[in-house]
Formats: structure tokens, C-alpha cells, sequence
């Protein structure tokens, strides 16, 4: 896949503000993890995948066409987050635990 997306780098990504477990239904989740300043997303059923920040909260998949924007609260806190793959938008994925 050709990606002509800039690449911000993650030397400035606050990774522990987005660990955790997201949603979508019972038995669907996204995990969200960090190693060091790296960023992953595992959807059930699926291997883990790093993302590539785009812009603030907006990060992509490198190996697929898939996006996700973390969402924030009135605390600026991340309670959820936007999946977008092959142009299709999926329903919010509710944080559901915090990953330390």
C-alpha cells in the first residue's frame, strides 16, 4: 500500500494516555499498548499493529488503511475511540480499562 501520510514520529507521543482496553461490543476490544515511546492497537482476532501518530490524537496503521482518533472528555481524559478502515467508520469503542 503506498502511504502518503507524514509521519510525526512518537518522540512527543504521551503513549500511557492511551493504554488500555476499548469496546465496541462484549467480546470485541481494541487493546491499547505502549513500549517505550511506541504505540500498538490489537483488535480481537487480529495481531498487534504499532501506530504512527498523524496529528494530535489521530494515529494510523502503517500496514492497513485504518485510523484511529482517541476522544477526550470535558477533563481531557480519553474515554473512547474512533476506528475508521477502508473508509468505514465504526461506533465509538468505550474505554474500558486503564493499562498502567
Amino acid at each position: 500500500m503506498q502511504d502518503d501520510r507524514a509521519e510525526l514520529g512518537n518522540e512527543f507521543m504521551p503513549a500511557e494516555e492511551y493504554t488500555g482496553t476499548y469496546r465496541f461490543v462484549p467480546f470485541v476490544e481494541i487493546q491499547v499498548t505502549s513500549e517505550g515511546s511506541a504505540l500498538f492497537a490489537q483488535v480481537t482476532g487480529f495481531p498487534k499493529a504499532q501506530l504512527e501518530r498523524a496529528e494530535n490524537g489521530e494515529y494510523f496503521f502503517k500496514e492497513v488503511d485504518a485510523q484511529i482518533t482517541f476522544v477526550r472528555n470535558g477533563q481531557d481524559q480519553v474515554h473512547s475511540l474512533l476506528l475508521r478502515r477502508n473508509g468505514t467508520q465504526f461506533p465509538p469503542a468505550r474505554r474500558v480499562g486503564v493499562t498502567k
